[in-house]
């Protein structure tokens, strides 16, 4: 019985096969980053807004810097979405290929809302 299992082990660990090898599903797969910076219309940084990639679980913050940061993307055409409380969405799409580091400076506009008395 011992002598199976080490054979299965064995296998595991060196499969050809990248969803069964021991560095996980799809190690080879290339990925690239994608970061950036959101800014105000007069280029302060703007710290606490929401960027989305859409159609992905995947969401973080801007820091006090307004920067952001995305890594481990497989290829492919991204759609980043920033929002926040008093801010116009903004979507803006990027494409990353072979590895890429995507770099991007979003310009966010303050929405105008009237209070109706």
């Amino acid at each position: 019985m011992r002598r199976y299992l080490s054979i299965i082990l064995v296998f595991f660990f060196i499969s050809p096969f990248p969803s069964l090898g021991a560095d996980g599903p799809a190690s080879g797969a290339a990925s690239g980053a994608l970061n950036g910076y959101v800014l105000d219309r007069d280029g302060q940084p703007v710290e606490g807004v929401t960027v989305t990639l859409k159609s992905t679980v995947r969401q973080v913050m801007t820091s006090p810097t307004g920067y952001f940061k995305f890594q481990q993307l497989p290829n492919g055409r991204y759609t980043v979405v920033v929002t926040g409380v008093g801010l116009n969405t903004l979507e803006q799409t990027a494409d990353i290929t072979d590895k890429q580091v995507i770099s991007l400076t979003l310009t966010i506009t303050e929405s105008v809302q009237e209070l109706q008395a």
